[in-house]
């Protein structure tokens, strides 16, 4: 009689699983930085642009949503 349970017996995903979904979600990650640091350098380069340094509300929303992105999309 076998005394030794697995983490099969409860649906929990092995080791190798677990490895192959960070895997997976560092390469779908990808396209979001990538979209965030676009969308980012585009609000900078308008912010410098401008000569009265002015910026819609929106945008500094926008910035602020796109680096959140980045940040957690990197390190999540």
């Amino acid at each position: 009689m076998a005394t030794e349970i697995s983490s099969t017996d409860f649906g929990i995903p092995s080791v190798e699983i677990w490895k192959s979904y960070l895997i997976v979600g560092k390469i779908v990650a990808i396209p979001s930085i990538i979209g965030s640091t676009f969308l980012a350098r585009d609000i900078i380069t308008k912010w410098c642009a401008n000569k009265q340094h002015v910026v819609a509300l929106n945008n500094i929303i926008l910035f602020g949503i796109s680096i959140v992105n980045i940040i957690g999309t990197f390190f999540g």
